[in-house]
């Protein structure tokens, strides 16, 4: 039976991550042009209160006592499958829009870090992808 259920999950995991790739396919991306890094530009004081808060009251962290500002969040997921279905979705959209978080991962856990490293502190950019990963974990933590 446990063999079952597993399978199931990992199944499961393969046909979202699959949803994505063609829907990113058939969105004609394949050949898009990636945002240059330069677009990004820092959050000012306004956009801190408009932005930040929302997502810090959803569990994300900002950590500016180090030479780059992050935001940081840890997820925890019921089993691998279900971390690793969310990472591979993530990684999708963080192709798409050529900001890459950094992550770590150890079996349910997945940790996250964002910033725009270019310009040693937080962007649009990365509000944007903390509001896309608010959007998508909630697919996963159940698999």
């Amino acid at each position: 039976m446990l063999q079952l259920k597993n399978y199931v999950r990992i199944l499961l995991v393969v046909y979202l991550s699959s949803c994505v790739c063609s829907q990113y396919q058939r969105k004609g991306k394949r050949n898009w042009q990636k945002p240059p890094l330069t677009s990004a530009v820092p959050l000012t004081d306004e956009d801190h209160e408009k932005h930040l808060a929302p997502l810090i009251r959803k569990g994300w962290m900002v950590d500016r006592n180090i030479s780059v500002a992050k935001m940081k969040k840890d997820f925890i997921f019921r089993s691998f499958f279900g971390a690793f279905g969310f990472m591979s979705h993530i990684a999708m959209f963080c192709e798409e829009t050529n900001h890459f978080p950094e992550w770590f991962n150890v079996y349910k856990v997945v940790k996250i870090s964002l910033s725009t490293k270019h310009i040693k502190t937080l962007s649009q950019r990365d509000i944007t992808l903390a509001n896309y990963i608010e959007q998508v974990v909630g697919i996963y933590q159940n698999i």
